[in-house]
């Protein structure tokens, strides 16, 4: 699941008035927003997903104070006063047992799991408590919040006790699917691969087809957590039981996160089959008369949003003492338009030395309006951080330069676990004014544009710089030839651009290089011919 921008902001603007010099905005700002929104479930779930301490205790205080659900606020703000070392556990467990004595072993039980989320799963014995379904949710959620996952065994175990219907089981599940996306770092992914793990071994017959469809999920969080060997192995298994495109999609994923690109490639052939099969087939836009369906709503880059965000950035940055630099589409936009591309997806900011990740890591992370892929923090391996600003709505790419005798290497990290390096003639710094405010460049940004996109000067409608770039680090290769694929599914599939097929074709063609079958040449030469008709 993805929040709402609209959430994601309030989080963010909401976060920023409880710092202590800005307590004076908070009761405007509710009264504003509403209080419908401010207590709206999604923005108290985002608060614990992106771990927003502060902000969590302040909703959880609201609630409690605003609401009929009291119990349900009083456990998280017991809960979250504890792990902020404001009340002992046999408080808190008092305070989340809401008056009922009995239950205060079962929740001293679970916040001290918790609190030490590494340990062990002690053996318990929760049969004399009197349990309801909503200390079972509460438990779940909080475990899984803070990885203390080998606890869900008991506590699905007490939760049967009281509901056989297969509900609990179900519950959690998609309560553990939910989180995947947010799992930003090994030791989360890891966590949340164990519990889905467990929980599908347990999986009932009447729930085998839940149980396929949850299956992907446990391939995406061993890669997330590193574990290749691992997540290779299911989506085999997954693969040999029920062949399917979601399937290939993982296989070609796994492969790719090993470096085998062979295996890989013959996985994304299959897919840019089956996808070039679907695109052929009537769309929903296409049937928008017969339906009455809306048609899909195209990616709108923000220019002022993009704007806000990167002066703000750039600040964040700047503060540290650091040295980020426009490059890439930001640069361009600078020096070519006098303005952000409106055409653009992101920001792009550079940084010489791999040794500062950890300085924009923590940057980011105490403006407290940054959702970051910790994950990629590997030190001498880095080469991209991306974030996404929550406030503004806007992602960001900060590319890590790597010193080397006679050049410069950058590179973009794959999900996919790769990297695609690029290379480009040394330079210094210089300061520019742009939109109002300070910025670095590349001293020889005419160079550095040329060396990335040849003639910078001509706008290229649809250019591919994961293909096309004259300074991609071997080109030709079969890692090179997998991007290609990616390149061309993502123009059949999201841009539906004939334009950027021919492009990525008449690059092929250029370097002498063919990562199509001859079917599948024919399938994509047919795909642009109905293209070009419509």
């Amino acid at each position: 699941m993805k929040f709402d921008a609209k959430v994601t902001q309030l989080m963010c603007v909401l976060q920023e008035a409880l710092r202590p010099d800005h307590q004076q905005h908070l009761p405007s700002i509710i009264e504003q927003a509403g209080l419908d929104r401010v207590m709206d479930p999604e923005l108290f779930k985002a608060a614990r997903y992106f771990e927003r301490r502060s902000l969590l205790m302040f909703l959880a205080t609201l609630g409690f104070e605003n609401t009929e659900d009291k119990a349900h606020y009083r456990r998280w703000l017991a809960a979250t006063q504890y792990l902020s070392q404001q009340i002992d556990v046999d408080e808190a467990a008092r305070l989340c047992a809401v008056g009922r004595p009995l239950m205060t072993g079962f929740y001293r039980d679970v916040l001290q799991a918790v609190a030490q989320p590494g340990d062990a799963a002690s053996t318990v014995d929760w049969v004399g408590s009197p349990c309801q379904t909503a200390d079972m949710l509460f438990a779940t959620e909080v475990l899984l919040d803070h990885q203390a996952v080998q606890w869900l065994p008991a506590v699905l175990q007490r939760w049967r006790q009281l509901d056989t219907s297969g509900e609990p089981w179900l519950w959690m599940c998609r309560t553990v699917a939910e989180r995947v996306e947010y799992a930003q770092t090994a030791q989360k992914a890891r966590a949340l691969a164990w519990a889905l793990d467990s929980l599908l071994q347990e999986a009932a017959v009447e729930h085998r087809s839940l149980a396929d469809t949850l299956a992907p999920h446990q391939v995406d969080l061993h890669l997330r957590a590193g574990q290749r060997d691992e997540a290779l192995v299911l989506a085999q298994v997954l693969h040999q039981r029920t062949p399917s495109m979601t399937h290939d999609y993982w296989l070609m994923r796994c492969h790719a996160s090993r470096s085998e690109f062979e295996p890989a490639m013959t996985h994304a052939r299959v897919l840019l089959g089956a996808i070039l099969d679907k695109a052929m087939q009537p769309t929903p836009s296409n049937d928008q008369a017969v339906t009455g369906a809306p048609p899909a709503k195209k990616h709108v880059f923000d220019v002022d949003a993009a704007s806000e965000s990167l002066k703000t950035v750039n600040r964040v940055l700047r503060e540290r003492g650091l040295q980020p630099f426009m490059m890439s589409g930001v640069l361009l936009g600078y020096l070519r338009e006098g303005q952000l591309l409106p055409h653009d997806k992101d920001l792009d900011l550079g940084l010489i030395g791999w040794e500062h990740q950890f300085e924009v890591a923590q940057a980011l992370l105490a403006a407290g309006h940054y959702h970051v892929s910790w994950r990629y923090l590997r030190g001498a391996q880095t080469f991209l951080i991306d974030a996404v600003d929550l406030k503004y709505g806007v992602a960001i790419d900060f590319f890590f330069f790597h010193p080397k005798a006679d050049h410069l290497l950058h590179g973009i990290d794959y999900k996919y676990g790769f990297t695609q390096n690029l290379r480009f003639s040394p330079f210094e710094l210089t300061e520019v004014d742009f939109l109002g405010e300070r910025f670095w460049i590349p001293d020889n940004a005419d160079q550095n544009l040329t060396e990335n996109y040849g003639d910078w000067r001509t706008p290229q409608s649809s250019y591919v710089v994961t293909v096309e770039s004259p300074a991609l680090v071997d080109k030709g290769s079969e890692k090179h030839q997998f991007m290609v694929l990616i390149e061309l599914m993502r123009s059949v599939q999201t841009f539906k651009s004939v334009r950027r097929v021919e492009r990525i074709l008449a690059c092929c063609d250029a370097m002498g290089i063919q990562p199509l079958s001859d079917q599948l040449h024919r399938s994509l030469c047919h795909w642009m011919a109905v293209q070009a008709l419509h």
